[in-house]
């Protein structure tokens, strides 16, 4: 695995690489993760986790969530802000 990481939109139920904003997590093998930032408050993002190597790209199962409604402009958001589908 050459990339890897998480596409992640709020306009496109099956995000990819070419269709939404990425966060790479790295190359190689097992676990990872990363932090999507600036998202919107009260809004609905696909993501879905993405790896490629020298013969393609390819994406993990897609996951709906939404951001708490944030009364202050608070943009900082914790695992407990997210309604998961």
């Amino acid at each position: 695995v050459t990339e890897r990481g998480f596409v992640f939109s709020p306009d496109n139920s099956q995000p990819t690489l070419s269709s939404a904003y990425a966060v790479a997590a790295g190359s190689g093998g097992g676990d990872f993760s990363a932090t999507l930032t600036d998202l919107k408050p009260n809004t609905t993002y696909w993501v879905r986790a993405y790896a490629t190597d020298s013969d393609a790209t390819r994406y993990g199962k897609v996951i709906q969530f939404k951001t708490a409604v944030s009364g202050a402009g608070d943009d900082d958001f914790t695992e407990d802000d997210y309604e998961w589908e």
